[in-house]
């Protein structure tokens, strides 16, 4: 779910004693350089630490103030209006997709060329797939 989650621009969580992880860590799996490319450049050094070499839960309020997340949702009932409005206000700077899809390039570009790199036995139709599902 964290990666799922990561390959988002924004990130919601409820405000409650639910919890991200990267369950790999405590499973001894390695983590493919461009799953663990995205985590770093879409988080801060220490927050980067928690994850990947603590493995930390970090329940939300936590989440929140290391930056993993944009989003607290107090009301979890409203949380589907929420972010769907906020999804509208991002839309409409997307009208001019060229110039979006270059910035975000800007942006994750060196995340991007290490999870497209077949060397290391990555899955770009996958990650097609959930950039494609992150895109807005």
């Amino acid at each position: 779910g964290l990666m799922f989650a990561m390959a988002h621009d924004y990130r919601f969580m409820p405000n409650n004693e639910n919890w991200i992880c990267l369950n790999e860590v405590d499973m001894g799996f390695a983590l493919l350089p461009g799953m663990n490319a995205v985590i770093q450049c879409k988080t801060a050094p220490h927050a980067y630490r928690e994850l990947f070499l603590a493995g930390r839960r970090i329940i939300a309020k936590d989440a929140f103030e290391l930056g993993i997340i944009d989003f607290l949702i107090d009301d979890q009932a409203k949380m589907r209006d929420q972010v769907h409005d906020f999804a509208n206000k991002v839309a409409e700077k997307s009208k001019f997709k060229e110039n979006f899809q270059a910035l975000k390039m800007e942006a994750y570009g060196e995340a991007f060329k290490k999870a497209n790199d077949t060397k290391f036995g990555s899955n770009k139709a996958g990650l097609e797939r959930i950039m494609s599902l992150a895109s807005l």
